[in-house]
């Protein structure tokens, strides 16, 4: 039988052993290739509440490389990781094949989706915005880790609209200084065509791209 890709929802004996460890998984918020992403909520022995996401991956329904090379890289550096502006896991809990993981919960999604619904981001919030993404690098980048998947869809806002990096799917222990975010943030648009690779490849090169005017 081939094997299919899509994620199953929690089982009702999954979701059991996850109330009795306190979490209670709530809607789901998203998705991607090999996981589902739910709202969920945490209650700790005192009665104190939070709010977290959890990602949810069955390592059943991956690939060999994802098993073996992305993944557990994924949640040993994710394990290692507490900084205001990157996403911290709070806990990791295994099930047989599956995995739950326990993360910051943004309230107001990713920073593509808020591009896309606000516009461009004015200047000044920019400046905030990408001064908390710089500082979230070099963390990473002083201890040797590299994202290797910066994009706005990665970048995550919290209820009081501050930043925090997500998605660390591709990161490993190196350094990357490259991205287009901030051209992104202040123009609402890619830097580059990618409908061509050719002209895409040549416009890099020549450093072909236009600011819109209100930023120049």
């Amino acid at each position: 039988m081939a094997m299919t890709n899509e994620i199953q929802l929690p089982t009702s004996s999954q979701e059991r052993i996850l109330q009795k460890r306190g979490y209670t998984l709530l809607n789901k918020v998203g998705e991607g290739s090999y996981s589902k992403v739910f709202q969920s909520e945490y209650k700790d022995s005192k009665g104190n509440k939070w709010r977290l996401a959890c990602k949810i991956v069955d390592t059943r329904k991956t690939t060999k490389s994802f098993n073996t090379k992305f993944f557990p890289r994924e949640l040993e550096i994710m394990s290692t990781l507490n900084f205001p502006y990157i996403v911290r896991i709070h806990s990791i809990l295994q099930r047989r094949q599956v995995f739950f993981m326990f993360m910051d919960y943004a309230k107001n999604g990713d920073m593509l989706n808020f591009i896309q619904s606000n516009g461009a981001i004015k200047e000044e919030k920019a400046q905030i915005w990408f001064s908390q993404i710089l500082n979230a690098l070099k963390y990473l980048h002083d201890r040797g880790i590299a994202h290797r998947d910066l994009k706005c869809e990665n970048i995550l806002l919290t209820s009081s609209y501050n930043t925090k990096l997500a998605d660390f799917g591709f990161a490993r222990h190196t350094t990357n200084e490259k991205g287009v975010i901030l051209f992104v943030m202040l123009n609402k648009s890619m830097p580059f065509d990618d409908q061509s690779l050719k002209k895409l490849y040549e416009d890099q090169i020549g450093r072909k791209w236009k600011i819109r005017a209100q930023c120049r």
